[in-house]
């Protein structure tokens, strides 16, 4: 399954390439996504839905893929981006508090 798809990212050379996808949309995120929030959630929320789907794809993938260290050299210095990604990530998640991160129905605290 997993190998052979990985296979082809590291044949086609398509690693580096799904890394700075990943930053990309992290950075339209954080850039546009504010500005167009309205009016996409206006039309539907699948458009405003879909951004975010993206992102968590592209970092499902390459979790996935770099477990075989074909993938994991392939990734060459995009890694460096990609480590800096997972740091903002993580800062992210340590700095938000649990209010911000979880929809508002939601009742953690039993």
């Amino acid at each position: 399954g997993d190998e052979v798809v990985t296979d082809a990212l590291c044949t086609f050379e398509k690693v580096p390439t799904l890394i700075h996808e990943l930053v990309v949309i992290e950075t339209w995120k954080e850039k546009l996504f504010p500005l167009l929030k309205k009016k996409l959630s206006k039309m539907s929320t699948l458009r405003s839905y879909l951004p975010i789907y993206h992102e968590a794809s592209l970092a499902n993938l390459l979790e996935v893929s770099l477990f075989h260290e074909n993938a994991a050299e392939a990734a060459d210095d995009q890694a460096v981006d990609l480590i800096a990604w997972c740091h903002r990530k993580l800062v992210y998640l340590c700095e938000t508090p649990n209010s911000e991160l979880l929809p508002p129905d939601l009742d953690v605290s039993a």
